[in-house]
């Protein structure tokens, strides 16, 4: 398992920061629970909250989301393989996107 730490200070500020990370990298995440646990799989997926989950559902998930969503910090674990999946595919994206110029007007 690959780990990635959110140590944002602020109320929900490191599990902003976290969805985001999941967002830019085609990771879809199930909603907030009491349990402080939330589901992630690579790709477009509506994800029950975790209490909802069964045992089957959270084997097949490609990581979860723990800590405390409210305060910080918030860890994202994700398997070896979907982490070094969408870690290239954030790589190539910034490789592709053409870097922004400032325009100075004349």
């Amino acid at each position: 398992m690959a780990r990635v730490t959110f140590t944002e200070t602020g109320t929900f500020e490191a599990s902003r920061k976290a969805e985001a990370w999941c967002a830019a990298r085609g990771l879809s995440l199930g909603p907030s629970d009491r349990f402080g646990q939330r589901g992630i799989l690579l790709g477009n997926y509506c994800i029950a909250k975790w209490h909802n989950l069964t045992k089957q559902e959270i084997a097949q998930l490609d990581g979860v989301l723990t800590g405390d969503g409210r305060h910080g910090p918030v860890h994202i674990d994700l398997k070896d393989d979907v982490f070094a999946r969408v870690e290239a595919a954030a790589e190539i994206s910034e490789v592709a996107t053409p870097a922004k110029t400032a325009r100075k007007e004349a």
